[in-house]
């Protein structure tokens, strides 16, 4: 595994730890592939909430905000775009 891959499921295991936290389950419970809305079931509130969360945690600020239909892939894809200024 190279040091890309390797850093693209750090942040997709963090992504999951901080959703996980919010929602009061475990983080094991959350796949790649969950949607926020649908599969984890996150509402609006929680969302403005988690997008903070994953901010404050990477010192970012996301232009669009996330969305129910946010896979958790789609989360860390964002975030890396953000760090790397792949805007």
């Amino acid at each position: 595994m190279n040091k890309s891959n390797r850093e693209a499921w750090r942040l997709v295991f963090k992504v999951r730890q901080i959703i996980a936290k919010h929602m009061n389950i475990s983080w094991h419970e959350i796949k790649a592939f969950d949607t926020l809305g649908n599969d984890l079931g996150c509402d609006s509130l929680d969302l403005v909430t988690l997008e903070m969360d994953i901010e404050r945690e990477y010192n970012i600020t996301f232009e669009d905000e996330l969305s129910a239909e946010m896979t958790i892939l789609r989360v860390r894809l964002r975030i890396q775009e953000i760090l790397h200024g792949d805007i």
